[in-house]
């Protein structure tokens, strides 16, 4: 259910491997049906923090904390 990567999106060095994924995966609940329905996968939203934690944010008119 959540390993299932259905989004077609180009991939990169910092996403979890398939071998990672099924590491994590069982530490997030199951969708209850409960609440709005989910429509980007789990392992999308974490491979999105890891890109980030790796390569910074490219926010327009951030400041450095320098």
């Amino acid at each position: 259910m959540f390993g299932t990567n259905t989004s077609a999106r180009k991939s990169y060095s910092s996403d979890l491997t398939a071998d990672q994924w099924t590491l994590l995966e069982p530490m997030f609940p199951p969708n209850t049906g409960r609440g709005r329905r989910q429509t980007i996968p789990i392992k999308d939203i974490i491979d999105a923090v890891f890109y980030i934690n790796a390569n910074g944010s490219a926010i327009p008119g951030e400041r450095d904390s320098a």
